[in-house]
């Protein structure tokens, strides 16, 4: 588990840290504050690909434009990032670089430190594609010592902009040694798993894949648990057959069907309201980040305040069994009250919840304790 975290030149954060950490996490703070930004800092620094990583971040962020290739016979759009957002007052100039840091209960400082620097060989072409460019140009360097023995470097386009299908065509990224590094980091995804429930839920898609991962295992009981909690009637709950994705970030609430006691035939989960699809991500998430980290921007989102206590217990329950490090964001006070509940009642170790308030222009955290929290709740402090 991760212990702290500190970043430098991050989205609204010089320097930030947030220490201690436990297993579960609670950010509060106003809007704009950087809950959200210290997600994708652990989201970053946990991904064993940078590339997917930032493009995850920029995407969820609408930080990306679309621009036509012209030089071929067939003119084809291209997404490229606008990275600059990512760095502190949005500026992206040579010498410009984020830090993301953390240590581990293993021991294990992890770091990844992303910055742009000019390149430019001795003749003045640089030979990173297999086509002309300028003399000198903006090049984004990831160094990650876990992840990589040498700094990735990827070429920027004139204006600063991350293009993906460059990354593709780069020379450097299809050299043995980086390939033989994708397939250790693959090896690094499947024994340390970061899920991210973000504020618009989950895409179908996902969801479909994260089912099918733990469908026929005891973890499927835990799903239709969790489900129970909006509905108690649910029995038993099935991917449609006939789901058809209409893009790659499709957020249609559906491709699922559940069986309601009482009634004869399955109803398909998009009619049981917004909630029961929020539950059904939040469970899958946390059953698939085993022994791994959670992300969960707006842990309250589309839940009524009844059922915020069972949410946190469940949540609890089996990040302690699967081991999971859970991180949430929320402006609820009834999610806050209802945290403090279970610790107060010993159903959650007090010494495992940490809750984090986030204040512009302050370098650290005003953190809190289990037993503070319950004591905040109960003289109606204002924590949020």
């Amino acid at each position: 588990m991760l212990q702290n975290l500190r970043v430098e030149n991050f989205r609204g954060f010089k320097r930030f840290e947030l220490n201690p950490l436990g297993r579960i996490n609670l950010f509060v703070g106003a809007n704009n504050s950087g809950k959200t930004s210290l997600l994708e800092a652990i989201y970053l620094l946990l991904s064993p690909n940078p590339i997917s990583g930032l493009d995850t971040i920029c995407v969820g962020r609408n930080e990306y434009e679309y621009s036509t290739d012209d030089t071929s016979s067939r003119p084809m759009r291209r997404r490229q990032l606008t990275i600059i957002h990512l760095m502190y007052n949005h500026q992206l100039l040579p010498g410009s670089c984020l830090e993301i840091s953390a240590s581990s209960s293993h021991q294990n400082n992890k770091s990844l430190k992303i910055y742009v620097e000019i390149e430019q060989d001795s003749q003045g072409e640089l030979d990173l594609y297999e086509v002309d460019l300028a003399s000198e140009m903006l090049i984004l360097k990831i160094e990650n010592q876990e992840h990589f023995q040498e700094p990735l470097k990827i070429p920027l386009s004139s204006e600063g902009f991350l293009v993906l299908d460059d990354i593709r065509r780069s020379r450097e990224l299809r050299q043995v040694a980086q390939l033989r590094q994708v397939a250790q980091l693959r090896q690094v995804a499947q024994s340390f798993p970061v899920q991210w429930v973000r504020i618009l839920g989950t895409p179908m898609e996902e969801i479909l894949e994260s089912f099918n991962k733990i469908s026929l295992t005891p973890e499927e009981d835990r799903v239709i648990a969790a489900l129970q909690i909006l509905e108690p009637k649910l029995q038993r709950i099935a991917p449609q057959s006939s789901t058809r994705f209409y893009s790659s970030s499709s957020f249609i609430r559906g491709g699922f069907k559940v069986k309601i006691e009482g009634q004869d035939h399955p109803v398909p989960i998009g009619t049981m309201g917004e909630g029961m699809w929020r539950m059904l991500g939040l469970v899958l998430a946390i059953v698939n980040a085993k022994d791994g980290v959670l992300l969960i921007d707006e842990i309250d989102s589309g839940l009524h305040f009844t059922a915020m206590t069972p949410m946190w217990r469940m949540i609890a329950q089996t990040a302690q069994d699967l081991n999971v490090q859970v991180f949430a964001t929320t402006h609820s006070q009834d999610c806050f009250q209802s945290l403090a509940q279970l610790i107060d009642g010993g159903e959650v170790d007090d010494g495992e919840v940490t809750c984090h308030r986030i204040e512009p222009g302050k370098s650290q955290s005003v953190p809190l304790t289990g037993r503070q929290i319950v004591i905040a709740a109960d003289q109606e402090i204002e924590v949020r």
